[in-house]
C-alpha cells in the first residue's frame, strides 16, 4: 500500500470516531489495498487500524463496529451505538 493510500484510509476510518460512521466504496478499497477483490487480510487490516484509532483491542472493534448498507457500490462502517432499529426510534420518539 502506498503511503497516500494509507493516509486516505486512516482519514476515512477516523470519521467513524468523529462522526460515528464512514462510507467506503469497493473501488476505493481495492485501489487503496492494490487488490482486485477484498480479502480477509483487508478486513483484518481495517480492524487493526480501527483498534489503533479507537484505542481498543481488535476483538472489541469487531463487536463495536457494524458493516451496513452493503451493496455493489460499497458499504458503511458505523459504531454500534449509532445503529438503531426503526422500532427503537419509534419508541424513543413516543417518549419525546
Amino acid at each position: 500500500m502506498f503511503k497516500r493510500y494509507s493516509e486516505n484510509i486512516d482519514y476515512r476510518l477516523n470519521e467513524i470516531v468523529s462522526v460515528g460512521w464512514a462510507h467506503i466504496t469497493w473501488k476505493e478499497l481495492c485501489c487503496w489495498y492494490e487488490v482486485n477483490n477484498v480479502t480477509k487480510e483487508v478486513w483484518l487490516d481495517i480492524q487493526s487500524r480501527l483498534s489503533e484509532i479507537m484505542q481498543m483491542p481488535p476483538a472489541d472493534v469487531g463487536v463495536n463496529i457494524h458493516v451496513i448498507g452493503v451493496n455493489e457500490n460499497g458499504f458503511i462502517l458505523a459504531k454500534s451505538d449509532y445503529c438503531h432499529l426503526l422500532s427503537t426510534m419509534i419508541d424513543k420518539a413516543a417518549e419525546l
